[in-house]
């Protein structure tokens, strides 16, 4: 999901929607934040490659964590 949409079609799909952000930010792009909200079940490496592509956009990327219980 990025907001409350579905993105379909796996990491191309969702590169497809970063680049669809970028587009619509221009040249203000690089101010634009993207926070990657992931379970338990989203590896270690999968994790690494969504921070890689919000990057490679140009955009900051945050990793939101919930606290301990």
């Amino acid at each position: 999901y990025i907001g409350n949409r579905l993105i379909e079609g796996g990491l191309p799909g969702v590169s497809s929607e970063l680049d669809r952000i970028s587009r619509e930010h221009g040249e203000n792009g690089s101010r634009v934040g993207i926070a990657l909200r992931l379970d338990y079940s989203v590896s270690r490496a999968l994790e690494q490659q969504l921070v890689d592509m919000v990057l490679a956009k140009g955009m900051t990327c945050y990793i939101a964590a919930e606290p301990t219980r």
